[in-house]
């Protein structure tokens, strides 16, 4: 399954699935990956990855630690 994983400079992350996002017409403004705020910083990166089979993260106050094992980038 084809996934958006979106990065913000605080560490925090968001996969959404493909689908998930609406079609738009020309002159659409545009969709939210990641809601943004002082906590989560600005987005700095994000990739289309094929989700495999193993996940996993952890979130304290500050993010600790992340890792995803995908199929291909």
């Amino acid at each position: 399954m084809e996934k958006r994983f979106t990065v913000t400079e605080n560490g925090y992350g968001k996969r959404t699935a493909v689908f998930e996002y609406k079609l738009q017409n020309p002159g659409g403004k545009g969709v939210f990956a990641i809601k943004t705020s002082e906590r989560n910083g600005k987005v700095v990166g994000a990739l289309q990855v094929e989700y495999g089979a193993h996940s996993s993260s952890s979130q304290a106050s500050k993010p600790s630690f992340s890792r995803s094992w995908f199929r291909r980038v």
